[in-house]
């Protein structure tokens, strides 16, 4: 408190210090979290562990070198390429996992698992206005990620732990479906 009352701009420290920098630790979480989700999909788990703990560590460490140079100059400069960065990333992920969806939905739709509506669904971005078709179709949409999702591991390991998920999620957007 007595920190805030003495500065110039009170607003602006607390927005910076507060606002900004929360963010900015929600995306170092962030990528560690993606060193979690790739140990859990990939043969190496300690590997990309390390490798998420590594990059949220050096992640820090830049912010805090760029803090110390202020929010002018090279520290904004830093701020505005790591945005860039983060928002081409999404988009990237975005688009690699709509091309997954895409691929491995389509034999279940042609096998009439799913339908042609569920299909454009799990494609779509759109989700609907009313709660209960919001809620509905945003718990579809997700079942229907998470079962291309198993699908593309199932070929790329074939178990039979993932044969009894794809059956359940399978399932459960049935069982959804007749609600």
């Amino acid at each position: 408190l007595l920190y805030l009352l003495g500065a110039q701009n009170p607003f602006g420290v607390f927005f910076v210090r507060s606002v900004v920098f929360g963010a900015m630790h929600g995306l170092f979480t962030g990528i560690f979290g993606l060193g979690v989700g790739f140990a859990k999909a990939k043969d190496e788990p300690g590997l990309y562990l390390g490798l998420g703990f590594l990059g949220a560590t050096l992640a820090h460490s830049a912010h805090n070198f760029f803090v110390q140079l202020g929010t002018t100059g090279l520290g904004f400069r830093f701020y505005l390429v790591l945005a860039g960065a983060l928002i081409l990333f999404a988009l990237r992920a975005a688009a690699r996992e709509r091309r997954v969806i895409e691929r491995y939905l389509k034999p279940e739709l042609e096998a009439g698992r799913i339908t042609l509506e569920e299909y454009r669904l799990a494609l779509s971005g759109k989700l609907g206005l009313l709660a209960d078709e919001f809620s509905k179709r945003r718990r579809l949409k997700s079942l229907l990620a998470r079962l291309a999702l198993r699908l593309r591991r199932y070929e790329d390991r074939g178990s039979p732990a993932l044969e009894e998920e794809i059956e359940e999620l399978r399932s459960k957007i049935r069982s959804l479906r007749e609600e």
